[in-house]
């Protein structure tokens, strides 16, 4: 009687609402099975990765070959001729399955981060049900705010216009202290919301702006508006007389600032600059350093639409100053 080790992944490890694992090119192209094999076997091979990764338990296949024909793409006849080699890497178990040695290790490693994000996410979502008890933000009066919401986004979310299955999101979240007001509600739909949030938890937001902007902040404690409109001449005559040169506030906004905005919205290297450029007339260099490490922090998803409608909040609040100032 053959003594078949136990399962490599524990039964309710579940990957099927991942879309992918980590494959090792480097890893992959020195193997015997691309050096040694031909190109259907290495196609049905991975074949079986990717269906195994889909399974329950993850990276575990069933022990049958014609669903393994199938998921190999190839003929039984054919498929039984190459079994051996496209199915090397995987072991059979004591549950009658067939695990890959590497695959169940990718497999474990995501189960834990999505168990982890979960317990997370239901965290934050008991925390910020605390907190609309406590403010009143549920029930009838929530209900009217957020289909207010709705009503001036024009029941589109405001990321992709997408207009199903729309959340009412805090721009500053509630566990930060955002307020369920209209000025900090925005229309997402279901995906733009998590994705939000999931860039959030992962605070993606890059340290150099933080510290460009705390380098502002200490340059206004000593002079309000030192080093603005210096010029490259000043800068380096400063620097050759043993001073510390003024920060250059414009070399922070076009530095930090640029890199960040390409990313997060695959714009090309002039559209961009166009639009710091632009923002910096009508917010000014120190105001938008700060917008740009706010909409960093907060997980913007779509910067251009959000900043612009900073933009307009800010020309509004100067020209009624009596109103209440810019609060960023």
């Amino acid at each position: 009687m053959v003594d078949f080790p136990a399962p490599l992944v524990p039964g309710d490890c579940d990957c099927t609402d991942l879309d992918g694992f980590m494959l090792n090119v480097e890893r992959l192209m020195a193997s015997e099975l691309v050096a040694l094999s031909s190109h259907e076997v290495v196609a049905a091979a991975l074949f079986l990765w990717c269906r195994a990764w889909k399974q329950r338990p993850a990276a575990s296949l069933p022990d049958d070959e014609r669903v393994l024909a199938a998921y190999a793409r190839l003929p039984l006849p054919r498929f039984r001729k190459i079994r051996e080699e496209a199915t090397h890497g995987f072991v059979k178990c004591s549950d009658g399955r067939l695990y890959h040695r590497v695959l169940a290790v990718e497999a474990l490693k995501a189960y834990e981060k999505k168990l982890a994000f979960q317990n997370k996410r239901n965290g934050d979502a008991d925390r910020l049900r605390k907190w609309r008890a406590e403010r009143g933000a549920s029930g009838p009066e929530w209900e009217t705010t957020r289909q207010a919401v709705f009503r001036r986004d024009g029941g589109k979310c405001t990321a992709c216009s997408s207009g199903s299955d729309l959340h009412c999101d805090h721009v500053v979240p509630a566990s930060k202290g955002g307020k369920a007001e209209m000025h900090n509600l925005t229309t997402l739909c279901r995906k733009c919301h998590s994705r939000k949030t999931a860039l959030q938890r992962h605070d993606e937001m890059p340290n150099e702006m933080a510290g460009e902007m705390h380098s502002v902040a200490e340059g206004q404690g000593q002079g309000q508006g030192q080093g603005q409109g210096q010029s490259k001449k000043e800068r380096a005559e400063a620097s050759a007389s043993g001073g510390t040169p003024p920060l250059d506030i414009t070399a922070v906004v076009f530095s930090t600032g640029l890199s960040w905005l390409k990313r997060a919205t695959s714009k090309s290297d002039a559209t961009c600059r166009g639009l710091l450029g632009k923002w910096r007339k009508e917010l000014g260099d120190e105001a938008l350093i700060a917008t740009l490490g706010r909409a960093q922090r907060e997980g913007v998803i779509d910067p251009v639409a959000w900043i612009e409608k900073v933009v307009i909040s800010h020309k509004s609040a100067s020209a009624h100053p009596k109103q209440g100032g810019w609060n960023l």
